[in-house]
């Protein structure tokens, strides 16, 4: 075989996938550079030979490269990773994307350095831990997401490894900032070269996750963990550390099974600490996932099959006792609790095929029913949904294709999940209303940022959380708060609904704060919608 035509076969195997190849001794010096240098760290990649390779990328990054170059077995590959390359003199730098391997009975270590990432976006744009390096939890989701769609086409099995420090806080109080810094950046090291294409995150104070290649041994994971923060103690006694490792099902969609491991990521970061012990708990946790991944299937299919029925609930004109117009409820066939089944949907992020199918229906009842202006729905659409944008792209095509009365069909936003981004979400609003539906904020004075979501969004109607309302006969400070938010909507110009209205004192009490429109089982509990009978038509407006 010619050799020469052998080299050059495999080099153009390498440019296909990389623009800068690397060859590294032992002792961290490049001894092989080739590749686009001057378009990516100005200058010839000539010029990188005899340097010490940690000198190419950025200092958030070195720690990183030095433990990869330490660590890397012979027959072992790594990556992708997202990095920071030093682009020139002055030292800007450039995202890219790092791969690796030490060949077989080869002590140097070789890399691939790719301008374009293969994986995706996430993980050289996420936003990063200043101490560890490693992807923030905001960004873990999308990170998983890209990373599992790359080892699904690569072919390459993956598992999720949660990793627990024990008295984390206590070893740092004996270090001093500079060994903190030191320790810190270690540890995200470690799991970041053990990751699959950077899905690593610190999900709470002391408590990792990393996605890795299913034949990595999370032992060695552990392992290197130990030694690190071993090394790192003045009194050589480092941290306690407990794994456990949880297999990813390969029937589900990469942002399905992305959404299944973020919740069981979120739970493992929220139980309380010190009661709970992740070596112990490695069992529930792997059925936790299992049952996670079967929640997400079964909900989806619901939605997807019609395996579920709407009711509607009156919703009445406090001083005429009119029908103004009906909210649109979901029940399950199989008997599974309303509020439990959607507040689980919002946790894992498929909440928006509920609301998509919420709207279709709500859509098509009030077009066979163009004849009965008293019929009106309102459409419950969850915080989560409408700050995804492609969600709201998706939602006005759908509501651009209808051509009956658009008041009668109104929105409810629902804040039972966080709603981290509200710009995304009012510009979404705005656009709904300015085709002629009416928006409402659902459970106000609920949550904490229930003043905040006010501010931010623009709004039809508020309705006042069922809480106050059950209480305000009993209670005056419920009363008074009533009166507060009543009396700040009417300030704002934007009309009331209470909720959980069942005698009539309580509408007494409400009339004479000036809200206007109530729901509760006084006026009528939900019923199939097909049910719907009005007697008086209502003004929608």
């Amino acid at each position: 075989m010619d050799i020469k035509a052998q080299r050059n076969r495999f080099m153009a195997f390498s440019f296909a996938g990389a623009d800068l190849l690397l060859e590294v001794s032992p002792a961290g010096t490049v001894t092989f550079a080739v590749g686009a240098g001057g378009h990516m760290i100005g200058a010839g990649a000539e010029t990188l030979m005899g340097k010490p390779v940690e000198d190419l990328f950025a200092d958030s990054d070195r720690t990183l490269i030095h433990h990869i170059a330490k660590t890397v077995t012979p027959g072992r590959r790594f990556g992708p990773l997202g990095v920071k390359i030093v682009t020139g003199k002055d030292e800007t730098t450039k995202d890219v994307s790092l791969n690796g391997c030490r060949w077989p009975g080869e002590k140097n270590l070789f890399l691939t350095i790719s301008q374009a990432a293969p994986i995706g976006p996430a993980s050289t744009t996420a936003k990063r831990d200043g101490e560890t390096g490693l992807v923030s939890k905001d960004d873990f989701e999308n990170t998983a997401s890209e990373a599992l769609e790359s080892a699904r086409a690569a072919g390459i099995d993956v598992k999720l490894t949660m990793i627990e420090f024990g008295e984390q806080d206590e070893m740092l109080a004996r270090l001093n900032q500079g060994e903190r810094k030191e320790f810190l950046g270690r540890i995200g090291a470690i799991l970041r070269g053990a990751s699959f294409a950077d899905a690593t995150t610190e999900v709470a104070k002391g408590r990792y996750s990393v996605m890795h290649d299913a034949k990595i041994d999370p032992k060695n994971i552990e392992r290197d963990l130990a030694e690190a923060s071993k090394d790192a103690d003045p009194n050589g006694i480092g941290v306690q550390i407990n794994r456990s490792t949880l297999d990813i099902e390969d029937d589900m969609s990469n942002e399905d099974a992305a959404r299944a491991l973020v919740f069981a990521v979120d739970t493992f970061s929220k139980t309380v600490e010190g009661s709970f012990n992740l070596g112990s708990m490695s069992g529930a946790l792997e059925r936790m996932m299992n049952e996670t991944q079967e929640r997400i299937k079964a909900f989806k299919a619901a939605v997807a099959e019609k395996r579920l029925t709407f009711v509607a609930q009156p919703i009445v004109d406090l001083k005429t006792r009119q029908t103004h117009h009906h909210e649109l409820l979901v029940r399950f066939k199989d008997g599974e609790s309303p509020f439990e089944t959607v507040s689980f949907a919002e946790k894992v992020g498929i909440i928006s095929d509920l609301d998509f199918a919420a709207t279709e229906f709500a859509l098509k009842f009030i077009s066979e029913n163009k004849s009965r202006p008293d019929v009106g729905l309102a459409v419950n659409l969850s915080g989560h949904s409408l700050q995804n944008e492609q969600f709201g792209i998706t939602l006005l095509r759908l509501l651009n294709k209808v051509d009956f009365l658009r008041n009668r069909l109104l929105f409810e936003v629902t804040e039972s999940s966080e709603i981290t981004d509200l710009d995304i979400v009012n510009r979404t609003l705005q656009k709904i209303r300015k085709l002629g539906h009416k928006v409402c904020m659902d459970d106000f004075g609920a949550g904490a940022a229930a003043f905040q979501y006010l501010r931010a969004l623009e709004v039809d109607y508020v309705k006042l959380d069922g809480v106050y309302v059950r209480q305000c006969l009993a209670d005056r400070k419920d009363a008074m708060m009533l009166k507060a938010m009543a009396g700040l909507c009417r300030d704002l110009k934007i009309k009331t609904i209470a909720e959980m209205i069942e005698n009539e004192d309580q509408i007494k009490l409400l009339t004479a704060i000036g809200v206007g429109q109530g729901q509760g089982w006084l006026f009528g509990k939900p019923v199939p919608v097909d049910h719907i009978v009005q007697l008086n038509r209502p003004n929608v407006a």
